[in-house]
């Protein structure tokens, strides 16, 4: 879970929101405190160079108190945050539900090109809000093929206009429908 919430604070820092990412490193680091569980020794030379990148791209007052913030807020409240964003139209790439007792279910924005294969499924009949869905049953699950996905499913003002897919109720029978709207 932190390394998914570590995974999250960088693509927050490459779509343009440093606070954001900043707090969602601090909710990374609470968790990791909690648990015990430090940084992969692979993984400290890239972790170091994305802090260093966040770290750079805010006043140091604001970095450090955005992520006392993360760090010090309650992990489903973290989690939620992480995951919820206040404009659809510019910002939101995932979403995270309980879909049973057992899984978890996480909505994905990706690129209309991505295949869906194996654990990447269509999101049609999960929710037309998002391209793609990954069901989640174990904290093995949450892999670096799962914070890949996290990270291509960010939404950057500075690429190009991208394809979003939106939900609209279909007058008729008042079933949902989606579109494409072009986004730039």
């Amino acid at each position: 879970m932190a390394y998914c919430l570590e995974g999250l604070a960088w693509a927050a820092r490459r779509a343009g929101d440093p606070v954001r990412a900043a707090r969602l490193l601090g909710a990374a680091e609470g968790l990791r405190a909690i648990i015990d569980s430090p940084i992969v020794v692979g993984n400290q030379e890239g972790h170091r160079a994305e802090v260093a990148a966040l770290r750079d791209g805010l006043d140091t007052r604001v970095f450090r108190q955005a992520r006392a913030v993360g760090r010090y807020r309650p992990l489903a409240e973290a989690v939620t945050a992480a995951l919820t964003l206040s404009s659809w139209a510019t910002k939101q790439f995932a979403m995270l539900q309980p879909s049973t007792t057992s899984r978890l279910d996480l909505g994905l924005i990706l690129p209309l090109t991505t295949p869906a294969t194996g654990r990447l499924e269509s999101a049609a009949k999960f929710n037309p809000l998002f391209t793609h869905r990954v069901r989640i049953t174990a904290v093995s699950d949450l892999d670096d093929e799962l914070r890949g996905w996290l990270a291509t499913a960010t939404y950057s003002r500075d690429s190009h206009s991208a394809t979003w897919p939106l939900s609209h109720a279909n007058r008729g029978g008042g079933q949902r429908e989606a579109r494409q709207v072009r986004m730039r």
